[in-house]
């Protein structure tokens, strides 16, 4: 028996244990896309052992090691190097672009303005967004070419490390790159002519056409 004045004792309750967590609705739909991924139990479906965040992580860091290309020189970096590098002529170059209506086109380099903003320019002048630029011809070779990443002015892009470079261009050290769209820029560009000359022939012969209406915008 229990002294007098001391409080008794009750044997305290066992805790609840918590409620397990509901089943995946989208997995009982037959919607769920996640799999093993899922946060939500699958009642009923095969166990799969699920990677750790740590294997996640490594996993994705190699797989984009191995898919990361080297970063490629921009069209506005070979604009630059061209206009201002003392060791090259822009007379020896031209740039092939892509015209909304009259598909990939090539002009000499000096024939573009390339100091204005393309909204202070008015009809008669040639200029293109640097995006449109596809590739830069030195000497009737590509040195520049946005669809291969081929950079053979600055040698930047390549997988192995520094390529050659424009300085290589001048010794004559770089091999030719072609392709089908640079074998046929010149036939390309005679059709261009030929459908402006019908175009003005359908207007009356009121004079030749704006030839950068389209291509520079």
């Amino acid at each position: 028996m229990e002294a007098a004045g001391e409080p008794e004792c009750f044997p305290e309750a066992p805790a609840a244990e918590p409620a397990p967590p509901a089943a995946c609705r989208f997995f009982l739909e037959g919607r769920c896309h996640f799999g093993g991924r899922c946060r939500q139990p699958h009642p009923g479906a095969p166990e799969t052992a699920r990677p750790s965040g740590g294997a996640r992580a490594g996993a994705g860091a190699g797989a984009e090691a191995g898919t990361k290309k080297s970063p490629m020189r921009t069209a506005a970096a070979v604009i630059q190097r061209i206009r201002w590098d003392p060791r090259l002529d822009p007379a020896d170059f031209s740039v092939g672009y892509a015209d909304r209506f009259l598909g990939v086109c090539e002009e000499p380099f000096s024939a573009f303005c390339w100091d204005e903003p393309l909204a202070a320019l008015g009809p008669g002048v040639l200029a293109v967004p640097q995006h449109r630029v596809r590739y830069f011809r030195f000497r009737g070779r590509v040195v520049w070419d946005r669809a291969s990443r081929v950079d053979q002015v600055f040698g930047s892009g390549s997988a192995e490390g520094r390529g050659p470079t424009i300085l290589d261009a001048l010794d004559g050290g770089i091999a030719h790159v072609s392709g089908d769209v640079h074998e046929d820029v010149h036939g390309a560009g005679a059709r261009a002519e030929a459908a402006l000359d019908c175009v003005a022939a359908g207007s009356g012969g009121a004079g030749e056409p704006a030839r950068t209406s389209s291509k520079g915008r």
